[in-house]
């Protein structure tokens, strides 16, 4: 009986020992474990998604980096060769040069005007499959079994003749070093790049028959890829091994995308060697706690039993004989032996718990740790919760955990954690709090409730994670998007409001995007043609195919200038009057205006915005008032001729010498009919020039003589002023490609309006340089100079500056316009400087007949 008693009695003891030692190590040898390895599979999914974030900013930088290379070298190239038509072997020398420069494998040149310059490898294959889409940076061609693919860029430009367009491709291997042994993903990591499709574009380490052949990449992964989205996923490969995935979509390529993966064996072995750790750690403890408990309960117990039996058996009459009882000895020796045997145990315990130790460290440097008794009051805080927060751990024991509550929750999430956690369950979540100096941080929070023997929660033990970086990142971002939506909804009231003053206007509304040839027109601007809104498209042909034959190559022209000054910084705003063809065949007449409102990182235009105007009814008034002018013009021509000669003839003394007063009279009569005479021959070339009935005939002149003429043919016009001329001639003669007749009476022209406006004595300089693949004439007068008021307004017709001077002189205001006009008709240009109180210079440009001569020849 007494034997049962014991054994009940040393394994109860044991199981006690035992539970006490295993049940608290254990729970915080898990409660580490969980944190640590939470902290290791997300920092594995985050460095995926940056490996795929990173090589996705690479590939964008280098296809910008060519872009702009391509951009610069096809303004380069028209500016150096000018016309495809003409130059076509400049264009090819060029285009070699760049082909070698760039290491690339295939240049295409596709020009309005001509049939499409192809060099490189396999450049027929390669123009008849690339396509972009709307906003694509780059091509790349579908994989072929057996051969790398290439990918294309290009650009675009506007020429005379149309869109000047520049496609020029490489192989994929310049890319392959982006996607090469991704070292931040370990052994089996790597990163490629799929396209569209799901065909890989550059290589991958483990190859598979899909992909690279017939079929596409069906894995699921891949799929979600290809969809617009960015994300980290865990899932399996076409090996069917478990895996972390990245990617990142790419819409500058079409659609492709980038994929970065690595095992998760591999990205998760740390957390599988810590759980390794920490199982190894338990079952040393428990194995541990069972011995421990074993002798602990027999040492505790053997001795009690024996003293216990000794004590009964004690035989007094025996120890009066002297005999001995060894015993109650032996068990008082067992007992004595107890202090050093646990003494023992403990030690091999604590080495046992050396490596829970290592985990409540890193535990501790990692986590924000505190505990709470069951009213909420804290009882224990670690290091990082104090540096965290501000506060000292003697304000933080006592405290409740409102001490640190920034209110951002409500009250209803507060109740709902009290409820989970107060019924025994543990909770997670993500909690803003605000620290002592008033800034708040984030934190991802696990509280955990324990109980006692009698199922009583004792204490709320939390682990949190400091998140407020990836949080005030993922704010930031929403507040963005807010603001941006504040925007859109700003956008779309202004949008109503200038859709509102322009249907008042009754213009009509158009927008061009350069880079996809795409033209949108209001449903005012296809109205006002005779059309529906659903019977005009967006393509650009549906505006240029509806241009007037005789105004189509001008307006283009217009267009070009426009351009090629926004790219200078000269110029801003693009005006045209036209014709376009109505529905019913009729032509209706317009005065279209625009502006670029949209530009790329080298200042190329890449969409401009406008109005167009009904100015029919103004065209018809100007037409009636032109036929007038004619009309009137060539009746008055003949009769005032004839005055002239008449008064000539009297001022001359040919029917007798007329008295002093008479002789003045018939002299300024007759200087008057010539200033008549002069106005009404410039009104016909004005009238022959707006109609475009001018003739023009070029050929090559010689402009030493031509400059030589002019001087004595004005010398006795410039004498009445008291004006000379002076001639910087060079000692090379200058052969230009002009109609003789008009040059020199645009030379006239200014040659004449030099000595009228300079002061008596003063000379007129007339100089001649070449300038590039043109010859530079300036005239240059010491007179007042032209007001700065007038300045813009000189080459208008019938424009005069309001000044004495010009009051005094007398002119038509028709000269200068004219002067212009034929000018820009024989392939020139001309404009002036004036400096108040210095005089002016006027000049102008006339091609070289080399120049010339050459081109043909090309």
């Amino acid at each position: 009986m007494e034997n049962s008693r014991g054994i009940s009695l040393r394994w109860g003891l044991a199981l006690i020992i035992f539970l006490s030692l295993l049940v608290p190590s254990s729970i915080i040898v898990a409660l580490a474990y969980q944190a640590l390895y939470a902290q290791t599979r997300d920092q594995a999914i985050l460095a995926v998604g940056a490996a795929s974030q990173s090589r996705y900013e690479s590939l964008k930088l280098r296809l910008q980096a060519i872009q702009g290379r391509t951009d610069t070298a096809l303004i380069e190239l028209q500016k150096h060769c000018v016309s495809f038509t003409t130059n076509p072997a400049c264009y090819k020398t060029e285009l070699l040069s760049l082909l070698a420069h760039e290491d690339a494998e295939t240049v295409i040149l596709l020009a309005p005007d001509g049939a499409p310059l192809l060099l490189g490898a396999n450049p027929t294959l390669a123009l008849e499959n690339i396509a972009f889409a709307q906003g694509q940076l780059a091509y790349f061609t579908p994989r072929v079994a057996g051969s790398i693919p290439s990918f294309f860029l290009q650009a675009s430009q506007q020429s005379q003749g149309g869109q000047l367009r520049l496609l020029i491709g490489f192989s994929v291997s310049k890319l392959q070093a982006i996607f090469n042994y991704p070292k931040e993903l370990g052994h089996s990591g790597e990163t490629f790049l799929a396209n569209s499709k799901g065909y890989f574009i550059t290589s991958a380490r483990y190859k598979s028959v899909q992909g690279h052949g017939v079929d596409p990449i069906s894995a699921r992964p891949m799929k979600r890829c290809l969809s617009p989205e960015n994300a980290e996923t865990l899932d399996l490969d076409y090996r069917d091994v478990p895996i972390i995935h990245g990617f990142r979509f790419i819409p500058e390529i079409g659609g492709g995308c980038i994929m970065a993966h690595v095992d998760q064996a591999e990205a998760f072995a740390p957390a599988t060697r810590l759980r390794s750790k920490a199982l190894l750690a338990v079952a040393l403890l428990a194995a541990l706690g069972a011995a421990l408990a074993l002798v602990l309960s027999k040492r505790i117990v053997r001795p009690l039993q024996e003293v216990t039996a000794a004590i009964s058996d004690f035989d007094l009459h025996a120890s009066l004989r002297g005999e001995t009882t060894p015993r109650v000895g032996s068990a008082y020796r067992e007992i004595a032996a107890l202090e050093s045997s646990f003494l023992s145990m403990a030690a091999k315990l604590s080495f046992a718990t050396k490596d829970t130790e290592a985990l409540l460290s890193a535990l501790n440097f990692h986590a924000i740790v505190s505990a709470a008794d069951r009213d909420g009051s804290i009882t224990h805080v670690n290091e990082l919760f104090c540096r965290i927060s501000g506060y000292s751990k003697e304000e933080l024991i006592g405290a409740n955990h409102r001490i640190v509550s920034s209110g951002a929750q409500s009250r209803a999430f507060w109740q709902q954690v009290w409820a989970c956690i107060s019924s025994g369950n543990p909770w997670r979540g993500e909690i803003c709090n605000r620290a002592k100096d008033g800034h708040l941080y984030w934190v991802d929070t696990v509280i955990v409730p324990y109980k006692n023997a009698n199922n009583v929660i004792e204490k709320y033990v939390s682990i949190r994670f400091d998140i407020s970086a990836s949080k005030n990142s993922a704010l930031a971002i929403l507040a963005a998007n807010e603001q941006t939506r504040a925007a859109l909804e700003e956008l779309r009231i202004t949008e109503e409001r200038h859709n509102f003053a322009l249907e008042g206007s009754g213009d009509g509304v158009w927008d061009w995007d350069m880079l996809n040839h795409t033209l949108l027109l209001s449903p005012r601007w296809k109205s006002m043609l005779g059309y529906t809104e659903d019977e005009i498209g967006t393509a650009l042909s549906e505006w240029t195919s509806r241009l007037h034959p005789e105004d189509k190559s001008r307006v283009m022209a217009e267009i070009q200038e426009n351009l090629d000054g926004n790219l200078d910084g000269k110029s801003a705003l693009f005006s045209s009057q036209h014709r376009v063809r109505c529905k019913d065949g009729s032509y209706l007449w317009v005065f279209s205006r625009g502006k670029v409102v949209s530009r790329d990182a080298l200042g190329k235009p890449l969409r401009m915005t406008g109005t167009h105007s009904d100015i029919s009814k103004q065209k018809q008034m100007d037409r009636i008032k032109t036929e007038f002018i004619s009309t009137v013009s060539h009746e008055l021509r003949t009769p005032i001729t004839s005055i002239r000669g008449a008064l000539g003839l009297l001022e001359a003394g040919v029917l007798g010498t007329l008295p002093a007063k008479a002789l003045e009279i018939v002299t300024v009569a007759h200087r008057n009919s010539q200033r008549l005479i002069t106005l009404v021959n410039d009104i016909l070339d004005m009238d022959k020039l707006l109609s475009g009935k001018l003739p023009l005939h070029l050929e090559p002149v010689s402009l030493h003589q031509l400059i030589q003429d002019a001087i004595s043919a004005n010398a006795a016009y410039a004498s009445q002023y008291q004006v000379s001329y002076q001639y910087s001639a060079v000692a090379e003669d200058y052969l230009v490609i002009a109609d003789a007749n008009r040059l020199r009476q645009v030379l006239d022209n200014l040659m004449s309006n030099a000595a009228k406006f300079s002061h008596p004595g003063a000379q007129v300089h007339l100089r001649a340089r070449q300038q590039n693949q043109a010859v530079l004439v300036e005239v240059e007068d010491s007179g007042s100079g032209i007001p700065a008021q007038f300045q813009s307004k000189v080459f208008e017709a019938f424009a005069q500056a309001d000044s004495g001077d010009t009051r005094k002189q007398g002119s038509t205001g028709l000269g200068l316009n004219i002067s212009k006009k034929l000018i820009i008709s024989m392939g020139g240009e001309i404009g002036f400087s004036s400096t108040a109180g210095l005089g002016s210079t006027f000049w102008f440009t006339i091609p070289l007949a080399q120049q010339a001569e050459s081109a043909q020849i090309e």
